[in-house]
């Protein structure tokens, strides 16, 4: 065989593996500091990244070799099924151009990703051999020693003047979420458990041994109540299987690994202040420096209790699913459907004013965005990748490593019932059956045959393919720059920067036109221009800055009819105008009204609606709507406060001290605009 005939398919194959290698270690540990979502997004970006580089190396492998290298895998049809579910949701989305790309500021869970995850998956089970497989989840269990540091240097708080969080209490480390850490972390800590028992050499025991110790004890510092406990399910799932079908070998690894938790656990405590209490004698930290949380209903220290808020927002969840059965509302669309059914128990929760852009269940999730069409295919996927693991353990040479991945495989099941996948927890989703494949799949030859040199028809494919790809990389490059102008607009904006503001969301615009996230922040920058041109009295570039304004709202609220924040936005853009022509608080108005209608029991809208009609002269409407701000909401401070007042304004001076009590007297003793005028009332 002529060797340098097979030189283009063999560095194809070189791509495809590296490339492989480096997104396993390089996903979890990605962020930066300069763009609007730190972690997802460059997580994302990744993916993607890699994903067009396997691909193309892929492609060209087979043309250079004239066959189709590809493997039908037992979850062939349930992929492309699933792939099918999400593409007509898609195509049937109340935002269909959210739903490709992915809510903003997730941008994982859009069709465009779920497409990347399936062609990793397939293009493994392709090129990747067993050998390389095992390769590769030594990686994997590596990767968890940079983020698990940097989560336990973060306990020291070496970072704190990053972030607004109090992240000692909870590291996330380079995953941005305490919780999305635990998940990752023990979604790949049982790897250590296989290398561990397979190791001949003590240093490598000692290394695997020390893996799992550091992450474990990075799981403890998130304080992540859905980590742990899936930890610990599996954990003694796995402790059952090896019982009834190990050896004395395995099943002392596992005791081991088993007691050095628990050790971990009493000394640094749990999550759970009801395990705590009996641990508290062995605990080497403090009990009360553990982050607190609220077990039953509202606690003004610590907030809502979490079982509470996620009990509000399936309740939403569900109501969405019943008004949209079939397809639901559209992948990643959960952040404006939410909104239009919204229970109003939301608002007694202490992040009622907050915007939920995920069901914070998978499952529902699923049912909500994507119908029972997305939801059955996805729980159709689960069962027959399940499957197939039982079905590969059976092979007891690779019986702990399909193990291990299963294990991972289940605790990603766990904590998505409690949350939801994030980038580096849905590249392990689609990733992990491809191993389990790979891993007890028989190894593939190479084709024994010469190959000719490059034919013409060969050559221009493989051209096309280069430049098709490249043109993809430098589309996924503008598209990760106009991230990073957009947030550099968004910091000169904070500063009251105008001018500098609207230089890097022009040129975030002009990389991506069509993202309405870009023109809705722009329109109202463009109005705080249009006011200080005018100050300045520069009238002609005031009023060109006046109708640009109008111009990115309109195009705003066009590209995006559904997402009630833009309503709210460009509202305020109209209302900031309004101080250059009273005009345009009608248009204010309006908006506010169109959002009201998309978030019926939503309290901040109705009072900026009572707010904005005083101000228009209509005392009468303002008092209407502020009463039903408090309908709404019985403990908004500041709707009791100007109900009172304009009740007073209005003649209705009774009323105005009803509301006023209640206000001092229920809600908050030392609220000073309220005792203030009180004692003015009272005079």
């Amino acid at each position: 065989m002529d060797k340098p005939d097979l030189r283009v398919s063999l560095v194809c194959q070189k791509i495809i593996e590296i490339v492989f290698g480096c997104l396993f270690f390089f996903v979890p540990l990605v962020f930066t500091t300069v763009n609007y979502e730190l972690f997802e997004f460059n997580k994302m970006f990744l993916v993607y990244l890699a994903t067009i580089i396997i691909v193309a190396a892929w492609l060209i492998k087979m043309i250079r070799e004239k066959r189709l290298i590809f493997q039908k895998t037992s979850l062939f049809w349930p992929l492309l099924i699933f792939f099918l579910g999400q593409t007509i949701a898609t195509i049937a989305s109340v935002d269909p151009y959210t739903s490709f790309w992915g809510y903003y500021t997730r941008q994982n869970g859009g069709l465009l990703s779920f497409l990347a995850y399936i062609l990793l998956y397939f293009a493994f089970a392709a090129n990747i051999g067993s050998s390389k497989a095992k390769h590769y989840l030594k990686i994997f269990s590596l990767s968890l020693v940079p983020a698990s540091c940097y989560g336990l240097l973060q306990k020291t708080g070496f970072d704190n003047h990053l972030w607004a969080q109090d992240v000692p209490a909870r590291i996330f480390s380079t995953l941005g979420q305490p919780n999305w850490l635990a998940a990752w972390i023990t979604s790949l800590i049982f790897l250590n458990f296989a290398f561990f028992n397979q190791a001949k050499k003590k240093s490598k025991k000692a290394l695997f041994l020390a893996i799992f110790l550091i992450s474990f004890l990075t799981l403890v510092f998130t304080r992540s109540r859905s980590g742990f406990l899936a930890f610990w399910f599996v954990y003694l799932l796995g402790l059952i299987i090896s019982f009834f079908a190990q050896t004395t070998k395995v099943k002392k690894t596992f005791l081991l690994f088993g007691c050095l938790a628990i050790i971990l656990t009493a000394f640094f405590l749990s999550p759970f202040p009801s395990i705590n209490q009996h641990l508290e004698r062995f605990s080497l930290i403090n009990p009360q420096s553990l982050p607190k949380w609220a077990e039953n209903g509202n606690d003004p220290d610590l907030g809502s209790a979490t079982a509470d808020i996620r009990k509000t927002v399936w309740e939403g969840a569900i109501t969405i699913f019943k008004n949209y059965p079939l397809l639901g509302t559209g992948p990643e669309t959960f952040a404006y459907s939410y909104y239009w059914y919204q229970p109003q128990s939301h608002n007694q929760l202490s992040e009622w004013d907050f915007l939920y852009n995920k069901a914070h269940n998978e499952y529902l999730n699923f049912l909500a965005t994507t119908g029972l069409v997305g939801f059955t295919t996805h729980l159709g996927l689960i069962g027959i990748t399940l499957a197939l693991i039982l079905k590969k353990l059976k092979n007891t040479q690779n019986f702990l490593l399909t193990m291990a991945l299963g294990s991972g495989y289940l605790t990603i099941l766990i904590t998505n019932f409690f949350g939801f996948s994030v980038v580096v927890i849905n590249l392990l989703f689609f990733l992990i059956p491809a191993f389990t494949f790979v891993l007890n799949k028989e190894t593939s030859k190479v084709m024994k045959r010469n190959f000719r040199s490059f034919s013409e028809r060969q050559k221009i494919l493989t051209i096309i393919i280069l430049l098709v790809s490249v043109n993809l990389v430098f589309g996924l490059i503008r598209y990760w720059l106009a991230d990073y102008y957009f947030y550099q607009g968004e910091k000169s904006f904070q500063q009251s920067n105008y001018s500098g503001a609207y230089f890097n969301y022009q040129r975030a615009q002009h990389l991506r036109p069509q993202e309405p996230f870009y023109t809705n922040k722009m329109a109202t920058n463009c109005a705080y221009l249009a006011i200080a041109l005018s100050q300045e009295n520069n009238q002609k570039e005031s009023d060109r800055f006046v109708i640009l304004s109008q111009e990115l709202a309109q195009k705003t609220l066009k590209a995006n009819p559904h997402q009630v924040n833009f309503y709210r936005q460009q509202s305020q853009t109209y209302y900031l105008l309004s101080s250059l022509d009273q005009k345009y608080q009608e248009s204010a108005y309006r908006l506010l009204l169109e959002a009201h209608r998309l978030a019926p029991v939503n309290p901040r809208i109705t009072y900026n609606l009572g707010i904005l009609v005083h101000q228009q002269g209509n005392l009468n409407q303002a008092i209407n709507w502020l009463e039903t701000t408090i309908r709404l909401k019985p403990d908004y401070q500041d709707g009791y406060y100007w109900l009172a007042k304009f009740y007073q304004e209005n003649g209705q001076t009774d009323k105005a001290k009803e509301r006023l009590k209640f206000l001092i007297g229920n809600l908050n003793p030392e609220h000073p605009e309220g005792r203030a005028f009180w004692e003015k009332l009272a005079e």
